[in-house]
């Protein structure tokens, strides 16, 4: 079931574990049901009534070139709103088919859902172990003073896919960065450097990476594209205190409408608490009469998850 198998899925998507024979094995049981549910879902997809699923593979020029698998969940009809939902470091997008088909798009029919996998490329956290991952990471140390290496190529992809759907003819006010851990930190990253107002940005057990060069960079259009954070009080991977700083940076830098709420005993995964909020939150955004509902500048309020548990 979508209960069952979310958070086995998502928890084995460490954006900072330290390196143990544990983490690899839990890399390698995620890397094994992601291929169990690609198998699935290709020869069947996924039951819903009003998406059809299909697979795609880009090029894209992140860590050198790569095929960029997209799993794309299409409205059958009236397509007028898009999500791009990242996944976290050693996961895949289909570590998150689920919380598609089991929240997103039931309360979402109009709405786009791309879930790329990132390429599989060695992070130097885990020993030069390759796996997916949006960036390389280094140590456990600041965030802020990480390197990064490779996150400049995932934005320039990010944006791409986001010039795509306007192309499309949705508004900007009608898309959504999202994305969990590593995903969730590309999404704030790409999002608040963006010359266009978004729908939102949400991250997910995430963090704001080189948080001084977004502070530099960060247009007067991110300013009114709202952001929301969600994060469990008890991540051991991705610090709350980490989280607590991005916002900080964050609302420092001027963004009009910052949502940020803790979870209580949450560790590095999802509950149905946070799904259920994060869709209340896209529905808000994108749904049909949402914030986003012919608003270019999308400067809505972030929703009503703003204190924290």
């Amino acid at each position: 079931s979508v209960v069952s198998a979310l958070p086995r899925a998502v928890a084995a998507s460490a954006v900072a574990a330290p390196v143990a024979a544990a983490a690899i094995a839990a890399t390698a049981a995620a890397g094994a049901d992601a291929s169990r549910r690609r198998r699935t879902m290709a020869s069947a997809g996924p039951q819903l009534p009003h998406h059809e699923f299909e697979q795609e593979v880009r090029k894209a020029a992140i860590a050198g070139k790569h095929d960029i698998e997209l799993a794309v969940f299409t409205p059958r009809e009236g397509h007028d709103s898009t999500v791009f939902l990242l996944h976290g470091l050693g996961d895949t997008a289909y570590g998150w088919t689920d919380a598609v088909v089991g929240f997103y798009a039931r309360a979402l029919p109009r709405c786009r859902f791309v879930l790329p996998t990132a390429p599989t490329v060695p992070v130097t956290l885990n020993m030069g172990m390759h796996m997916p991952s949006w960036y390389d990471l280094r140590g456990l140390g600041d965030r802020d003073a990480e390197s990064c290496d490779g996150i400049e190529d995932t934005r320039a992809f990010l944006a791409a896919l986001v010039d795509e759907e306007i192309a499309r003819g949705i508004p900007a006010s009608r898309i959504v960065l999202a994305g969990f851990s590593q995903g969730g930190a590309c999404s704030l990253y790409t999002g608040l450097q963006l010359g266009v107002t978004l729908g939102g940005i949400l991250c997910k057990s995430g963090y704001l990476p080189c948080a001084g060069a977004v502070a530099e960079a960060v247009t007067d259009a991110a300013k009114r594209t709202p952001v929301l954070m969600l994060h469990g009080d008890d991540d051991p991977m991705v610090l709350p205190s980490w989280a607590e700083k991005s916002r900080a940076a964050i609302e420092a830098m001027g963004v009009e409408s910052l949502g940020f709420k803790m979870y209580r005993g949450l560790q590095h995964s999802a509950s149905i608490d946070e799904l259920v909020d994060a869709t209340a939150w896209l529905v808000e955004r994108v749904g049909d009469g949402g914030a986003g509902d012919g608003d270019d500048d999308a400067g809505g309020g972030a929703g009503g998850a703003k204190s924290a548990l």
